[in-house]
């Protein structure tokens, strides 16, 4: 899901989408309340050819705005003009990805697309989590490559991607990957890919989130508190994964030292 801010991407006359979701069963669709306060209005539908569309990010050029899903059964990054059509056809290419793995998130970061990749299963619908089995790379809104960042080792199926700000602790101004396939989310220098490190609780052990899925900064507005990690993940009920949603926040020790009334805690590099 993203928030649309733009006057486009257009459910009907005069009324843009406000948020935008895709689906695993190949369908994108549009909400807004003044169109269908109880409805997601269906744009585009691909589940014809089998798409399962894992991410989702908004991005501008030329010009004009661009909506870009992660098709994990094809193996590619769908581009959608303003107005939901195709476009961009052959973009986000990188021949060095070994065969069998996909384009699995997508997130706009400063202009760029960081691009992760996860190894697919036997279906092409979901991932193979396993250690290193991952890869980011960074493409310009045309959908060029502009660079491998990482390769393989803290990975393991990543999906959520945040960039931290100043003030959090140790891994201030650092690209944060949030791994599907274990729940741990490290930090890597955003120029390089070099890892700085993994995200810890105050005893010294690894964060984990079992099924993590978003990760993302506030806006200082009614999307949080700029300073904090929030997070979304699909935890297990009594019947498969994933049956239940988690949203939740992380802050550095400093934050948690800071204001002993507020949840949470951390450690520097570490959690809530």
């Amino acid at each position: 899901m993203v928030f649309n801010g733009t006057a486009n991407f257009a459910l009907a006359p005069g009324k843009a989408a406000l948020f935008i979701f895709a689906t695993e069963d190949g369908t994108i669709s549009g909400w807004n309340q003044s169109v269908d306060p109880t409805h997601a209005i269906l744009k585009v539908d691909n589940s014809g050819s089998g798409a399962v569309y894992k991410g989702l990010a908004l991005g501008s050029s030329g010009g004009g705005t661009f909506l870009y899903a992660t098709n994990f059964n094809a193996g590619r990054v769908d581009v959608f003009d303003s107005n939901f059509m195709p476009a961009m056809p052959g973009s986000f290419l990188d021949a060095s990805i070994p065969a069998g793995f996909a384009p699995f998130g997508i997130q706009n970061v400063g202009g760029k697309l960081l691009v992760t990749y996860a190894k697919q299963d036997a279906a092409k619908h979901d991932d193979i989590a396993g250690p290193g089995n991952g890869f980011v790379d960074v493409f310009d809104s045309n959908g060029t490559l502009l660079q491998r960042l990482i390769s393989a080792g803290a990975l393991n199926s990543p999906w959520g991607i945040a960039m931290s700000p100043a003030n959090f602790g140790d891994f201030s101004n650092s690209l944060l990957i949030g791994n599907f396939g274990d729940g741990t989310i490290h930090a890597f220098d955003p120029q390089t890919g070099a890892l700085r490190g993994q995200l810890l609780i105050p005893s010294g052990r690894p964060l984990t989130i079992q099924g993590l899925w978003g990760l993302t900064f506030g806006n200082g507005g009614q999307a949080g508190d700029p300073g904090i990690l929030y997070f979304t993940a699909g935890i297990p009920g009594p019947g498969a994964v994933e049956d239940h949603g988690l949203f939740g926040q992380i802050r550095p020790q400093h934050a948690r030292d800071d204001d002993r009334d507020h949840d949470g805690e951390g450690k520097g590099k570490d959690r809530d």
